[in-house]
């Protein structure tokens, strides 16, 4: 869906019914289900650098698609890099292929959004800037769901701890 753009009001209502049906889904089965970018990065990509949605735009329509999977008891686990540039750096460094590097095309996929053309993004530093923002909206909607949250730092990429702190924290 990402490639044919719709209005924001058909992305909404389309997502709200595939969430709507996955929780109907999720319901007949005994099975744990773990998301990767499902939920708040990829609508967060969408709303806030396409649809150029506002914080509250983007809040009410997270807060309306976590409503669709109440009965299952979500938990959302948000690991949290302290620093967007070193992190981005370190991703770049470790992604390419033969058609170039990672960063090049994301930098270029994130000036030419319609949140890159009014910001004004042109260059590495313009992409850090944006999603420095972008976490800063994360953590916002985040802190706003009606549903059990895990914010975890994983500052020196110990996964180990990094699992444990996330056992410790999980409800029982």
């Amino acid at each position: 869906m990402y490639d044919n753009r719709v209005p924001f009001e058909v992305f909404d209502s389309l997502h709200r019914k595939r969430w709507n049906a996955f929780c109907q889904q999720a319901e007949l089965k005994d099975e744990l289900t773990i998301f990767e970018c499902a939920f708040l990065q990829n609508h967060i990509s969408e709303l806030m650098l396409i649809q150029l949605a506002d914080i509250d735009m983007m809040k009410q329509h997270f807060n309306s698609l976590i409503q669709t999977v109440i009965p299952l008891s979500p938990i959302l686990v948000y690991l949290s890099q302290a620093n967007v540039r070193e992190t981005i750096e370190r991703v770049a460094a470790q992604r390419f292929s033969e058609h170039g590097s990672w960063i090049d095309g994301f930098t270029h996929y994130m000036e030419n959004t319609p949140y890159g053309k009014l910001h004004q993004i042109h260059g590495f530093d313009d992409v850090i800037k944006c999603l420095e923002k972008r976490k800063e909206a994360e953590l916002e909607i985040i802190k706003a769901l009606p549903i059990h949250t895990i914010v975890l730092e994983n500052k020196n990429y110990d996964w180990d701890t990094l699992w444990k702190n996330l056992e410790d924290k999980l409800p029982l």
